[in-house]
């Protein structure tokens, strides 16, 4: 028979005692240390929570903030909280506010702590060694009616009070929710159309493709433009080679005058 490899102390509280062990890895855990608390053993193989952590959707590249969140309780302890006698206080766990690489501020996400410390180890206590982990961080206060952002968050038809309670509130300025312009297009495997977009504020090189039905306000003007622009330059090019550099120095200081004014 093989020697046990797991460990001979829970994961979480460290104590030692009647341990379950997960068959993916040598964690062991009291069935009541686990979130949510187990009242018997589960029949068959068992992954303890690390090994059975959900995906995430892509690779973090920031952290933006923080929360508390109250672990979910189980049936068994809302029925009967006397079941478990030497069962420890339940732990809040945190939620943590991110950035995806590739992927444009509309896609930021809540995750789990969980999470981020099995598929982004050293991003996670990076972070927590550098800020303060007792108290999340002060929300970003409300934008005011003077606040000279709000013209080009109504330009762009968007809803300010929705995206204040998921967006703004947590870092995201509503500047870099706002489309600026198509770069490039390209059609995928499906024959669907996606489009380089760059944004308000933001770098060039923190400019996100697109796909072309993503809910984003402002996103089917700007491609119906991209695409007026490529038909008109197109149509100059089987033109008079003189009317052609017309046209283009013209488009061109078109756009520069458009970022100099919104810049």
């Amino acid at each position: 028979k093989e020697d046990d490899v797991h460990q001979e102390f829970c994961r979480v509280c460290k104590d030692g005692g009647e341990l379950l062990c997960c068959d993916s890895c040598p964690s062991a855990y009291h069935t009541f240390c686990l979130n949510p608390p187990l009242t018997d053993i589960p029949d068959g193989d068992w992954k303890c929570p690390r090994c059975s952590a959900k995906p995430l959707r892509g690779k973090v590249s920031k952290i933006l903030t923080w929360r508390w969140v109250d672990p979910p309780a189980s049936k068994e302890e809302n029925n009967d909280e006397s079941n478990h006698p030497k069962k420890k206080p339940r732990q809040r766990t945190r939620e943590y506010f991110v950035k995806w690489a590739d992927m444009s501020y509309w896609h930021c996400d809540w995750v789990s702590e969980l999470q981020m410390d099995v598929f982004h180890t050293q991003m996670i206590r990076s972070y927590i060694r550098k800020f303060d982990m007792d108290e999340p961080p002060k929300l970003e206060e409300p934008l005011d009616e003077a606040d000279n952002r709000m013209k080009r968050i109504r330009e762009a038809n968007i809803n300010d009070q929705e995206l204040e309670e998921k967006y703004y509130r947590y870092g995201i300025k509503p500047e870099w929710l706002i489309v600026q312009r198509i770069i490039n297009h390209r059609t995928t495997r499906d024959g669907s159309n996606i489009y380089l977009v760059k944004w308000r504020d933001l770098s060039y090189d923190q400019a996100t493709w697109e796909h072309e039905n993503e809910d984003i306000p402002g996103l089917r003007r700007a491609i119906d433009y991209y695409h007026e622009m490529r038909a008109h330059y197109t149509s100059e090019g089987s033109g008079k080679k003189s009317k052609k550099g017309k046209g283009k120095r013209s488009k061109t200081r078109e756009l520069q005058d458009d970022d100099e004014s919104r810049g």
